[in-house]
């Protein structure tokens, strides 16, 4: 299993990171991966540098080492595009379903997309537009990338203590916005 990681800077707080997974081929993986941000930036403040690696690692997905390295050409970057007022740790969220199920729960995952400018509806949720653009984002992430799956990490303390991969069958993305804090706040 591959580890792909996103770097985003430009904002308070930055540097942020996004982590994917992915079963297959990295470099098609990293090119679905960055149709998946460029499809948000609209939604991305324009100060926003979202960069995609040239190297990650090879990890064992059931005990969690890492096993070997991947490396090529890093794509572009990519940069917001909107100059509307954003809170720099609020955005929506991605959540990645699949059809695995360990200990009696289902495995699913999720990506933090933070910050999003803020494009409130009178209700204070985001508007209709903003969240049907992270919908339609994801849902072709989860459509066309076959190889990207949600890591369940092994857990000594759980009857279950091996880790597993299990591939993303679809997303959902709930009406609300989300907060993403950091360890150092």
């Amino acid at each position: 299993m591959q580890r792909v990681r996103v770097t985003w800077t430009g904002f308070p707080g930055a540097p942020g990171v996004t982590t994917f997974y992915c079963s297959n081929s990295w470099a098609t993986q990293l090119a679905d991966i960055r149709t998946f941000f460029e499809a948000l930036k609209p939604q991305i403040p324009v100060n926003v540098t979202i960069t995609y690696p040239s190297s990650g690692d090879d990890v064992d997905p059931v005990t969690g080492d890492i096993i070997g390295s991947w490396a090529q050409t890093a794509p572009a970057p990519t940069v917001g595009t909107s100059a509307v007022v954003y809170a720099a740790p609020v955005g929506l969220v991605a959540h990645w379903n699949t059809n695995g199920i360990v200990a009696g729960r289902r495995v699913r995952g999720r990506t933090f997309v933070v910050p999003m400018v803020s494009n409130s509806s009178t209700d204070g949720t985001p508007s209709a537009a903003q969240v049907l653009v992270v919908v339609n984002a994801a849902a072709a992430l989860a459509a066309h990338s076959p190889g990207l799956v949600v890591w369940r990490r092994p857990n000594p303390l759980s009857s279950v203590t091996a880790g597993s991969e299990h591939p993303v069958v679809s997303s959902t993305v709930p009406d609300k916005y989300v907060v993403l804090r950091s360890r150092r706040d």
